[in-house]
């Protein structure tokens, strides 16, 4: 028999969207232990995996749906995308019905669509997280059937109406260990840190390969790559200043050691909050709704990160901004104290206070 006090969290597609919902959950357990959780994410995504890495306290069953990306330029697969969202629906509608949660976290990315509408039909309450100042697709879809939508920045862009009105600031979670204090280094070179998300980015990268042998005169640089740049780079590149890894496994660590990060403009800022550290961000130019040229552009505009779009973007301009940047400890220093006001420690807590708020209320 189903448990009365359930929660069913949905969200995928990539790890930004998912480790945020581990924090959420372990939020949801310290304020009810008692409480039962279920995850339902994509059957082909990363989900399954990093929820069974995730060392939660206690066992999150996964249910597997048929999901597949809202895609806004031209593929065959387009033609697809109805029947993926009619059957990951039905298979959605199976499990909610078997669990019968009290509440529904949609935190993001195309596999929370056929999960809204299911919860939707059955009259369970949504709760949607969105971390970025402007919707993508996938959020603008379920925004509509949401009680409540949890934001990650003060004043976000998020819609008019009946839509800004169910807006409630509480931050992005992010990992405890990204609020850890940055521990005094030992001496040595300064430290570089770029990173393009869990799959890197191929066009920061030839960007990097560039100027590398250059940034190697002067400092130690750790690079993400992802999976697809990973054995070109590395075997190009061999030098005992240089750390190439295709995933970084301890993320905080490598932030947490950089006096400079090199980013995208997506989750990792609140990451990058988290620890104060200074940033250029290189937003990725083809995101839904832009969002990421947006999150980079209202940081720069609060003097919290330096902004560089990678459209007409050259090796030379990032060379001499990390130069200069490296040069200027002042500067870092205003850039780190600025994009620490938007950090919340407290955002898992805040956004599972208001789960369980609109389940009490439903």
């Amino acid at each position: 028999m189903p448990s009365a006090r359930t929660i069913v969290v949905a969200g995928g597609g990539t790890a930004g969207h998912v480790y945020p919902v581990f924090e959420i959950v372990r939020a949801l357990w310290a304020i009810d232990p008692a409480l039962e959780i279920a995850y339902i994410g994509d059957a082909r995504g990363p989900e399954r995996e990093l929820l069974q890495q995730a060392q939660l306290a206690k066992p999150v069953a996964f249910y597997g749906i048929t999901a597949d990306k809202l895609r806004r330029y031209w593929d065959w697969r387009i033609f697809l995308l109805p029947f993926a969202v009619c059957a990951g629906t039905i298979q959605a509608l199976s499990h909610l019905l078997a669990l019968q949660p009290v509440a529904v976290l949609c935190k993001g990315g195309y596999v929370g669509v056929p999960v809204a509408i299911a919860a939707w039909l059955l009259r369970i309450p949504i709760v949607l997280h969105e971390t970025d100042m402007v919707m993508g697709l996938a959020n603008r879809m379920i925004a509509p059937f949401a009680r409540k939508i949890a934001v990650s920045f003060p004043r976000p862009n998020l819609g008019t109406g009946s839509i800004r009105e169910k807006l409630v600031y509480t931050g992005n979670p992010v990992r405890p260990e990204f609020h850890t204090p940055v521990r005094a280094r030992a001496a040595g070179r300064p430290r570089l840190a770029i990173t393009c998300g869990s799959q890197g980015s191929h066009a920061v990268n030839e960007l990097v390969r560039a100027i590398l042998s250059q940034l190697l005169v002067r400092y130690h640089v750790t690079h993400v790559t992802g999976k697809a740049d990973f054995a070109a780079l590395s075997a190009a590149t061999q030098h005992r200043e240089y750390e190439p890894v295709a995933y970084a496994t301890d993320m905080p660590a490598v932030l947490r050691d950089a006096d400079l990060v090199v980013s995208r403009s997506g989750g990792t800022i609140f990451e990058l909050a988290a620890l104060g550290k200074p940033a250029i961000l290189i937003p990725h130019p083809a995101t839904g709704s832009d969002h990421q040229r947006v999150n980079a552009r209202f940081l720069a505009e609060r003097d919290a990160a330096v902004y560089l779009d990678q459209v007409g973007l050259t090796p030379e301009r990032l060379l001499e901004t990390i130069t200069q940047l490296m040069r200027d400890s002042t500067r870092r220093g205003t850039l780190a104290a600025n994009i620490k006001q938007f950090s919340r420690p407290d955002a898992a807590a805040r956004v599972a206070e208001l789960i369980l708020s609109v389940a009490r209320k439903s």
